[in-house]
């Protein structure tokens, strides 16, 4: 029980975001997430900064996920994540579009869709 208070403890003392509103709908993000798993007694901590753009209507962004527990590894760049949104016209549909590349830019598959929030 006391891995898991102090497990508990540090994670929600450990997990922050930013986020930094700059000019012409330009922002600048970071999040740090670090969680532990019981069953396996892994720890893991990750952070993700991120570029994006909004206006409109529209917003895009790019980030990457660099995984803090593995620093001291030669492979610390694991790619881009590019993502689009646009919300259709205030009706609670938004449409999206994703993407991601690995560390040396060949990218996958293109994911498209659309969720209705109500």
């Amino acid at each position: 029980m006391k891995t898991l208070t102090l497990a508990a403890a540090l994670t929600l003392a450990a997990t922050t975001a930013t986020a930094a509103d700059l000019f012409g709908g330009l922002s600048v993000d970071t999040e740090t997430h670090v969680s532990y798993t019981t069953g396996t007694e892994t720890w893991a901590a990750n952070f993700t900064p991120s570029v994006g753009w909004g206006m409109y209507g529209l917003d895009m962004s790019v980030a990457t996920t660099v995984d803090l527990m593995g620093l001291d590894e030669d492979e610390i760049f694991n790619g881009l994540d590019f993502k689009a949104e646009y919300e259709l016209l205030s009706t609670g549909i938004m449409t999206y579009g994703k993407v991601s590349s690995d560390a040396d830019f060949n990218f996958g598959n293109v994911t498209v869709g659309a969720k209705l929030s109500f």
